[in-house]
């Protein structure tokens, strides 16, 4: 992983060299007068430059996978929970011989030990409450050949895991030492692994965290997770099988929430744009016109953009997320003022006007938002709460509003983050959303934001076996969309 520079975490620009240049930029973007003098005198690209160029990190990141299973391994086994005989059938009582092992010693293990490790890829703990789940977390493959075939190794790692763990189908307890052989080296040989079931099988669903423009996210969501309201026959037969991947089973009419989200967010997106576009400009001196009309259009990256922004805020209305993580299936890990410099010059330039004034009016304009900017971003029903309030009711996510979030980040500042979330209860994070800051992923010669593409598996899981094609098939739909020759799963 390559770094170059440093920037703070909430996506305001923090280099040295340029910190004059940037800060007399900043001061200058609510007056598009003066906007316009710069303009003249350095030249709009000078000025362009100036202002997007918050995002000077890049991280070689590229594609990396998790999968994540609910078998867990908290505690050490005592001599007479240690047998090695295969017992093919359930215990009597499973209530009885689940309270017997969490009686025992917990191993003193943290979020990320690793207890055993492999090719690009190793086993590592998984917080997860009292008891921790393991999950498989691959290194950050290049999107080159020569990174697929690493990725293939580590798959066929992990193909050899699950063959060892079937051995011990009906155990209840199979110990990593019991695990040793094959491409992996256990770390922890006294600690076992807890079925999540008696199956024997080890299942989980998998993450994907990739580099991915602005401009790519309508595509992606089309291809892989589908569309609202009616779609020719020909393209749901094409997108059919990278759906399948996805959403197993749930994709011809993707309901709200979860990957749907994304969905209902494309849809809004067009209409907002649509609708802002249909909006009489009110005639103001040296006002700057709009950036786009119905024969112009937008940009895809506008549309990607206000897509991530509308998956949250529809996600949390639903009240089906548990964390509010869970509100966003394809969650930026690039931080949202980041994301906003993405834009092209003239929306760029005229969304951030008036201190994100504009923007608001745009993110407003879509269907059911007018009027209510003044809503929380997590705007849950009555009856729903979040895991944070089993233990504190106080209700603090409600703090940041839509108007905030959305002109906070035309100045390059997310609040939709730990440093910046308001009134963040303190020792409280909001895990995952622009935890990189400004990083981006070099791709070939591109700066891409970084994402992490979530909850897609079959149901209830798939295997570590029926993973390793599904991860090879997304690894080069990802690859082909970054090199600009889009080529959907088949």
């Amino acid at each position: 992983m390559k770094e170059r520079h440093k920037s703070d975490n909430s996506g305001v620009h923090a280099g040295s060299a340029r910190s004059k240049t940037h800060a007399g930029a900043k001061s200058l973007t609510s007056s598009h007068e003066a906007l316009v003098g710069l303009q003249r005198s350095a030249g709009n690209s000078a000025v362009v430059s100036m202002l997007q160029s918050g995002s000077d990190t890049v991280v070689q990141r590229d594609v990396g996978f998790e999968f994540e299973s609910r078998w867990t391994m908290p505690r050490l086994l005592p001599s007479k929970l240690r047998s090695k005989k295969k017992r093919t059938a359930p215990p009597k009582d499973k209530r009885a011989w689940h309270q017997q092992f969490d009686s025992l010693p917990k191993e003193n293990l943290s979020k990320g030990d690793k207890l055993m490790t492999g090719p690009g890829v190793n086993l590592t703990v998984d917080d997860s409450g009292g008891d921790r789940d393991c999950e498989f977390v691959t290194k950050a493959f290049p999107e080159t050949d020569s990174g697929e075939n690493e990725l293939d190794a580590a798959l066929t790692a992990m193909d050899g895991f699950e063959t060892r763990i079937q051995q011990h189908t009906g155990d209840y307890a199979p110990m990593f030492s019991e695990l040793r052989g094959g491409a992996f080296k256990v770390s922890r040989s006294n600690t076992a692994l807890k079925p999540a079931d008696y199956s024997g099988g080890f299942v989980g669903a998998p993450q994907m965290t990739i580099g991915l423009g602005l401009g790519d996210i309508p595509r992606v969501i089309n291809d892989l997770i589908g569309v609202r309201g009616n779609e020719p026959a020909h393209l749901t037969q094409a997108r059919q099988p990278g759906r399948q991947i996805v959403r197993p089973g749930r994709n011809a009419a993707p309901t709200r929430g979860g990957a749907g989200g994304l969905v209902d967010g494309l849809e809004l997106a067009k209409q907002a744009i649509a609708n802002f576009a249909a909006t009489p400009q009110v005639p103001v001196p040296q006002a700057p016109p709009k950036p786009f009309n119905h024969a112009t259009g937008a940009s895809n990256e506008l549309r990607g953009l206000l897509t991530l922004i509308y998956s949250i805020m529809e996600t949390a209305k639903t009240g089906t997320s548990t964390y509010l993580k869970m509100c966003s299936d394809l969650l930026a890990k690039t931080n949202y003022g980041t994301l906003y410099r993405q834009l092209p010059t003239k929306e760029f330039l005229y969304f951030r006007e008036n201190g994100g004034d504009k923007f608001k009016d745009l993110v407003e304009s879509a269907p059911g938002y007018q009027g209510n900017m003044n809503r929380p971003v997590f705007d849950r029903p009555a009856h729903h709460k979040y895991h944070y309030e089993m233990s504190d009711d106080n209700e603090w996510y409600l703090t940041l509003t839509r108007e905030a979030w959305i002109k906070a980040m035309t100045n390059g500042k997310d609040l939709l983050t730990t440093a910046n979330f308001p009134q963040l209860p303190p020792g409280t994070e909001l895990e995952g959303f622009g935890t990189l800051g400004s990083k981006m992923d070099r791709v070939g010669t591109r700066d891409l934001p970084i994402f992490e593409l979530r909850s897609f598996s079959a149901v209830p899981g798939w295997t570590l076996s029926q993973f390793h094609p599904v991860a090879l098939k997304l690894f080069k739909y990802i690859r082909s969309v970054n090199l600009g020759a889009p080529q959907r799963i088949t």
